[in-house]
């Protein structure tokens, strides 16, 4: 299975060496990147202020403007990484959400050729999600219309029980055309079992989100809760064994690596190898 890595990890090592990280990364094993893009046309700060805003964080070259991508994703497959689709980064702090930005998103899939992008709500109760449902059912429906997937990625929240429904179900249900990459980590995080889940939703899922966790951090000390994939809680065994039979993108595996408590790219290497060794 070709595996590729989400960019917000990267954030220091990107911004530091982009092209360096770049062929770091394929001579690591790594066949695609997995951008983050922002897409500013929506926001109501100005670019300059957002740059800034993430620079403050640390943040800066784990996003790209979506007037930058076609640059940065040509970039990336002159190195030889794929680049099939993308996270859509900060969507919720965009007044009108996915109506505001569709148009945007629309012309930069077109542009570079982008099969998928990626929808992370964080939100974790249903009444919240309902309020912004509408947008992400259009915004489903224009994508399929144009021969793009809309993917949900989710963290803990999403799974958050309310009386026997969550949010992940409720989206799974009302936007019958969106499709998965479930984050197998966020998932364990949030108590339940990763291979159920996959299960449930075996028809849905196009990626899987590979991401470690010291569990029993994630509550206590999330900003150190990290693990490389493979040397953490999550059932990796279990869960190889059962996404062959899942309906998987050709490059269906993404290590989604938030955070090192030691070496980032080191971390990287240990998690491909962890994917590719099969007992």
């Amino acid at each position: 299975m070709k595996t590729g890595v989400n960019l917000f990890g990267l954030a220091g090592l990107m911004r530091d060496d982009f092209e360096g990280t770049l062929q770091t990364l394929k001579d690591s094993g790594f066949t695609a990147l997995e951008p983050c893009i922002l897409f500013d046309e929506g926001f109501q700060m100005s670019k300059e202020a957002v740059v800034s805003g993430m620079k403050k964080r640390g943040l800066d070259g784990a996003y790209w403007l979506a007037s930058e991508a076609k640059e940065k994703i040509d970039a990336v497959r002159r190195v030889g990484l794929e680049v099939t689709g993308a996270h859509i980064f900060l969507l919720q702090f965009i007044p009108g959400g996915f109506d505001a930005i569709l148009p945007q998103m629309l012309e930069t899939a077109e542009e570079n050729d982008l099969r998928y992008y990626v929808y992370c709500p964080m939100i974790g109760q249903i009444d919240e999600m309902k309020e912004k449902l509408p947008s992400v059912q259009r915004a489903a429906a224009a994508l399929n219309e144009a021969n793009v997937d809309l993917l949900f990625h989710n963290h803990e929240s999403e799974l958050e029980d309310e009386g026997g429904d969550c949010v992940f179900d409720f989206l799974m249900r009302e936007v019958p055309q969106m499709k998965l990459e479930p984050d197998v980590g966020w998932v364990l995080a949030a108590g339940v079992d990763p291979v159920a889940l996959m299960k449930k939703y075996n028809e849905k899922i196009r990626i899987i989100h590979f991401k470690d966790l010291d569990v029993g951090k994630v509550k206590a000390d999330r900003d150190h809760c990290f693990r490389a994939v493979g040397e953490g809680d999550l059932p990796l065994q279990r869960i190889l064994e059962y996404v062959r039979r899942l309906p998987l993108y050709e490059t269906g595996y993404i290590i989604d690596q938030d955070a090192s408590e030691g070496d980032m790219i080191e971390d990287l290497r240990i998690g491909i190898r962890s994917l590719n060794y099969e007992k």
